[in-house]
């Protein structure tokens, strides 16, 4: 399995042999992986919230985040670092101005 193609909240019931009466709704839903909260795949996103130091691109804040199993919420990365950071260096800042203001203030004609 490569990086990034974890199954991790698309698990599904092995299937079953039709002579048990397997079928229905089951078989149709989609699982959380049990070892998420303590998966090493999810060590680094499980730690931002006591990370010293971001470093991020405005577009990976605005549009990325952990995943709501993780967190218990919807969140961005933005959110966090809305609610984490005390400080919040910024470098380009014009570029990074048009980039909120798009997403943000989107100008109308």
């Amino acid at each position: 399995m490569r990086p990034g193609e974890e199954p991790c909240t698309r698990l599904h019931l092995p299937e079953e042999d039709d002579s048990q009466g397997a079928g229905g709704t089951l078989d149709e839903m989609v699982w959380d992986c049990p070892f998420l909260p303590v998966c090493p795949t999810h060590l680094s996103t499980r730690s931002l919230t006591e990370a010293r130091i971001w470093l991020a691109t405005p577009a990976s804040l605005l549009a990325s985040g952990p995943q709501a199993t993780l967190t218990g919420e919807y969140l961005r990365n933005i959110d966090l670092v809305m609610r984490y950071a005390h400080v919040v260096l910024v470098d380009e800042t014009d570029l990074v101005q048009v980039q909120f203001d798009d997403r943000f203030a989107p100008m109308r004609c």
